[in-house]
């Protein structure tokens, strides 16, 4: 063989083997960035379970804000009855007191009017 035709062989293989040397590292680079791609696909569903479940919550939440609304507003009601009834408790009271004190000749019925 003629020492040219040797010599643009040996070059060749040498591009060749460097040529398969670019291969493997790119490959190795689609082998990272696919990992990392499978990674995040994994974190973002990971996410998108997150919203549904909290989306998820706030329904319950607001649920049961609106049930703890009405039963404050059942405590109010009853708080306002408390308060009537213990008024007209005590001027029930007074009314019999003046009515005792009146049937016992202590004191004037012009008052019981009041």
């Amino acid at each position: 063989m003629p020492a040219q035709i040797v010599k643009e062989r040996d070059s060749i293989g040498a591009q060749l083997v460097r040529r398969n040397d670019e291969m493997s590292l790119l490959y190795e680079k689609v082998k990272v960035l696919e990992m990392t791609m499978r990674k995040g696909e994994r974190q973002y569903n990971d996410r998108l379970e997150d919203i549904r479940l909290l989306k998820k919550e706030i329904v319950r939440q607001r649920s049961m804000n609106g049930k703890l609304q009405k039963q404050t507003q059942v405590i109010d009601d009853l708080r306002l009855l408390i308060g009537a009834s213990q008024h007209n408790f005590c001027v029930a009271s007074m009314r019999c007191i003046l009515a005792i004190y009146t049937v016992s000749g202590k004191m004037e019925p012009a008052l019981l009017q009041a």
